[in-house]
């Protein structure tokens, strides 16, 4: 599995008549919200009892166990655990992409962080491209939930995950990629495209960072870097 941090195009759009304003003590704070005893004890009842509590209740419904009843019990899930430590770096789930070509299915995989933050390949330890924003272009993407807008696939289903996220400084960020047998290699390559709205902001820096190696994947080239200037949109596109 190849994973590729080649620069397809860079793409700037100057906005005229904007003037930089917001700081970082306009952002929300990023502590994170607890959740209430309430919810927190319930959860606990469940998964303590002996007997499937939720699972008879919603089977019991009239109109049988839906995705709205469902909600209301559960928020949804963020963080993924091994039995020891944090499945990922920022300890958020990924969503595995692949491309199988017959029944038996597919044998290379590419894990992308619902946080936008990395894209990892085969396993959670594989050789990965972490992605960086913010004024200096050290900010981890999505490391402030508090600025993280949910994750979402395209249309609801397609496997294109979608990412929104604002740095402490006030730019505003899109990321969208996915995964696909591409470049004429056979290998499965992810593709991302991240803009940056730094039109309300002092600028900021856009960085694509590959680390890692091994039998089976690689990466190639070096990290892409990106100023956009005050007043500036841009995008960046990356294979």
């Amino acid at each position: 599995m190849r994973l590729p941090l080649a620069v397809a195009a860079l793409a700037a759009v100057f906005v005229a008549g904007s003037t930089p304003s917001t700081s970082a003590a306009k952002q929300p704070s990023c502590a994170r919200q607890p959740l209430s005893p309430a919810y927190a004890g319930g959860v606990h009842r469940a998964l303590l009892a002996k007997q499937d509590v939720w699972g008879n209740a919603l089977i019991a419904r009239p109109n049988g166990p839906t995705y709205g009843a469902v909600r209301r019990l559960l928020k949804p899930l963020l963080f993924a655990r091994t039995k020891t430590k944090a499945l990922t770096t920022s300890g958020v789930y990924y969503l595995p992409f692949a491309q199988p070509l017959g029944v038996r299915g597919a044998h290379m995989v590419a894990l992308h962080v619902a946080d936008g933050s990395e894209i990892l390949s085969q396993t959670a330890k594989g050789p990965r491209v972490k992605v960086f924003v913010g004024t200096d272009g050290h900010e981890r993407y999505g490391s402030c939930l508090a600025r993280l807008a949910a994750p979402r696939l395209a249309d609801g289903f397609l496997p294109i995950l979608e990412t929104q996220y604002v740095d402490a400084a006030g730019t505003r960020y899109r990321q969208e990629s996915f995964a696909v047998r591409g470049l004429g290699t056979g290998d499965l390559v992810s593709f991302v495209r991240l803009s940056a709205d730094a039109r309300a902001s002092n600028g900021a820096v856009i960085q694509l960072v590959p680390e890692g190696s091994r039998r089976g994947a690689r990466v190639a080239q070096g990290t892409v870097r990106m100023r956009v200037e005050p007043g500036e949109s841009a995008a960046v596109y990356a294979g």
